[in-house]
């Protein structure tokens, strides 16, 4: 008889076109067990509908800026061992009623809770979880370009997606010893909620599929298939990494 692989923890899935439900797919695609969670309650209706579409099961809810609730978590989990988890936890007030907010111009609640979510965020789960992850257990984080150089309209988010990348280096490197493995995707322009709050994105992203080498967009399909293959132990060579998956749009200048 042969054993079920333990399962990947996936956070931070919004509906079925985010990017963290295309990993989830993924996942499954292969054969591998998913657990799900959500951060606010408005969210359980549709993480419950694409759990069930996927055949994932709901671990159940999960406020990265509640210690309670990530207590909570772990304690639903019980004694089982994870293989793996997907970190797609973002968030920051990119605007107000007068258009962008230029960083220069965030108050300093938006920025605490900017940082709090969408950088500490991976340290906390690391932290909450590594009782239950496996040796050799895979990571993954979802960044972008903007954490590295100015992406127009992304501002605050460039500044916590680039604390995120700190943060996963030194957790990459601090967790080796253990055989745990923590890297980052660097998504190209994908269409998902998120991204399409981004002042300017639709414009950016048509732009994106003639610039790029590859003379298209990248899909959440393209995402979700790398995160899935870091996860593995095909991936059991590479720690501490931020792979581009942007159609090669990370080239040009």
């Amino acid at each position: 008889m042969v054993n079920s692989p333990a399962p990947v923890l996936v956070t931070g899935i919004a509906n079925e076109r985010s990017l963290a439900c295309a990993v989830a797919r993924a996942l499954r695609a292969q054969g591998v067990p998913v657990l799900v969670t959500w951060q606010q309650p408005r969210q359980q209706h549709r993480v419950a509908a694409v759990a069930a579409d996927l055949g994932c099961e709901l671990l159940g809810p999960l406020d990265v800026s509640d210690p309670q609730s990530l207590m909570a978590a772990r304690e639903a989990l019980g004694d089982r061992r994870l293989s793996g988890m997907l970190h797609a936890i973002a968030f920051a007030q990119l605007s107000d009623a007068t258009g962008p907010v230029p960083v220069h111009a965030v108050d300093a609640p938006s920025w605490a809770q900017a940082l709090e979510i969408s950088a500490r965020s991976l340290p906390q789960l690391l932290h909450t979880f590594l009782p239950q992850l496996n040796p050799g257990a895979g990571v993954v984080a979802l960044t972008h370009h903007g954490a590295r150089r100015v992406a127009p309209g992304y501002n605050l988010m460039g500044v916590a997606k680039a604390a995120l990348e700190a943060a996963l280096r030194y957790c990459a490197a601090e967790l080796g010893p253990q055989g745990i493995r923590v890297n980052a995707i660097s998504a190209g322009s994908v269409r998902t909620a998120a991204a399409s709050a981004v002042p300017g994105f639709a414009e950016r992203h048509a732009a994106a599929a003639k610039r790029a080498p590859l003379r298209r967009n990248v899909s959440a399909e393209d995402v979700g298939q790398v995160a899935a293959w870091l996860i593995s132990s095909q991936a059991s060579a590479i720690t501490g990494a931020i792979i581009p998956v942007d159609c090669g749009e990370h080239l040009l200048a």
